[in-house]
């Protein structure tokens, strides 16, 4: 087996995990809009998920 054919599924994993991330990122804000939260709150809301998900990425 060559190389590239090894690689592919991990490489395939890796960028569904951070398609997933990202689209999971944009539908918190996409939500908390539709259901007519103010935008200084989704701005929070959404920098808290991130600091959030930041310090538990730097405890382990």
């Amino acid at each position: 087996m060559n190389r590239l054919s090894t690689l592919v599924p991990l490489l395939a994993s890796a960028a569904l995990l951070m398609f997933g991330n990202g689209l999971q990122g944009t539908l918190i804000a996409w939500r908390a809009a539709s259901d007519g939260f103010p935008a200084w709150l989704i701005g929070l809301i959404t920098a808290a998920y991130y600091l959030g998900f930041a310090r538990r990425a730097a405890s382990t």
